[in-house]
C-alpha cells in the first residue's frame, strides 16, 4: 500500500496502524488473563472438594506454587 507523501497523511496512517497493534495486544492479553483467572477458579473449586494436588495440575495445568496461594 502506497502511503501518501503527506505529513499528516502519513502521522494519520501511523496513529491508525499503532491503535490497531495497541487493540489487537489488549485482547490477546486479555484473553490470556482470563484463562488463567478460569482456570484458578477451577483448581480453587477442587481444592475446596478435596482434589489431590497432582490431580488439580493435571486439570488445570496450574503450577503447584499457583495452587498453594489459591
Amino acid at each position: 500500500m502506497a502511503i501518501s507523501q503527506s505529513d499528516d497523511q502519513r502521522a494519520k496512517f501511523r496513529s491508525r496502524r499503532k491503535y490497531e497493534t495497541d487493540m489487537s495486544t489488549n485482547y490477546i492479553t486479555g484473553k490470556k488473563e482470563g484463562e488463567l483467572e478460569g482456570k484458578k477458579n477451577v483448581a480453587r473449586n477442587m481444592k475446596t472438594r478435596g482434589f489431590s494436588i497432582d490431580d488439580i495440575k493435571e486439570m488445570t495445568g496450574l503450577s503447584s506454587d499457583q495452587i498453594d496461594k489459591l
